[in-house]
């Protein structure tokens, strides 16, 4: 914790959230340990690789997006490559409203 510039989840559990909450309450017990101020620390969150509909609409981006963020400031980023909406719902639309939108 001393040298690191930023921490990365991706949440690969029966729980991600849980998973990911978790993980953010370590790194900051470990931050005060190192004498560091853990809002200083960049996080992202790699979605795509859980069966959350992170990509079925941009309301449920939005949804899951504020529960994990829990008051936090995270950047968040679908993952390339894999669809978990069901009906495969990764659409050009989906993705255009998410980037175009000031998360």
């Amino acid at each position: 914790m001393r040298h690191g510039q930023g921490w990365i989840a991706n949440p690969q559990t029966d729980d991600p959230l849980g998973e990911v909450r978790g993980q953010v309450d370590r790194l900051g017990e470990l931050c005060t340990e190192a004498g560091r101020d853990v809002a200083g620390m960049r996080r992202l969150l790699l979605t795509g690789f859980t069966d959350e509909p992170w990509l079925a609409s941009p309301a449920a981006y939005d949804d899951l997006a504020g529960r994990y963020a829990g008051g936090r400031d995270h950047r968040r980023r679908p993952a390339p490559g894999r669809d978990p909406a069901p009906g495969g719902s990764r659409t050009p639309d989906v993705l255009a409203a998410i980037a175009g939108a000031d998360r």
